[in-house]
């Protein structure tokens, strides 16, 4: 038998090498991701963000990205209205290099909701039109989608070149898109793992979003 496969056989009562306080340190070290269904579930017992809150959350995030400065920047349509979103994400946690409650992590813990506010959002002419050339359907132009919906899969690939040459502008187009598919495939197998997410990947009306937010209207 190869020492490289992971096998049961031949172990007997393995469980039974671990002590209770060696079980207790291993589980310390053990890496703590980001988990989509965790996040929706802290969202819910730690906020008071309402469903329209939400989405105006998600909004923001298909506005801005995780540029919160551009909601006081000169340039805004109206200062007065941008103030009131800036209260709507600071009463949601969401603030300026917070790495646990930000608008990234929204969107992905969100997506199906995401999807459906883009989409929203592209009707009402008010979605900002993709940076780069891609074959993706705007609604799915989000890198929030990566490894989520295939639809996606060009834009984030597009979008994956100019990231990663911001820092490595010497790599190929073949290298950079070797990283995007790597961190789809991550999210991909997140994707798994979130039952509720997986069931809900297509909303189709406003009373399937709210059900799988879990917050109140």
């Amino acid at each position: 038998m190869s020492s490289s496969t992971a096998t049961s056989e031949g172990t007997g009562d393995a469980g039974s090498i671990l002590s209770e306080q060696n079980l207790r340190l291993l589980s310390a070290i053990q890496f703590d991701g980001f988990d989509p269904e965790k996040f929706r579930e802290e969202v819910k017992s730690t906020t008071n963000i309402t469903f329209n809150d939400l989405v105006l959350i998600l909004g923001t995030y298909a506005t801005v990205g995780n540029n919160l400065a551009r909601l006081t920047d000169d340039r805004v349509m109206d200062p007065k209205e941008a103030r009131k979103v800036s209260n709507v994400l600071l009463s949601a946690g969401i603030r300026a290099g917070d790495k646990k409650f930000n608008l990234p992590r929204f969107a992905h813990a969100y997506a199906p909701v995401l999807l459906l506010v883009r989409s929203a959002m592209l009707k009402k002419g008010v979605l900002r039109k993709p940076q780069v050339a891609t074959s993706s359907s705007v609604e799915y132009c989000d890198l929030a989608f990566n490894g989520i919906y295939p639809q996606a899969r060009d834009y984030c690939l597009q979008m994956g070149r100019i990231i990663t040459r911001v820092s490595e502008p010497k790599l190929t187009d073949a290298e950079c898109d070797s990283r995007t598919i790597a961190f789809a495939a991550i999210a991909a197998e997140g994707l798994s793992s979130d039952l509720p997410m997986k069931a809900n990947l297509v909303l189709k009306d406003l009373k399937a979003a709210q059900f799988f937010a879990g917050l109140k209207a």
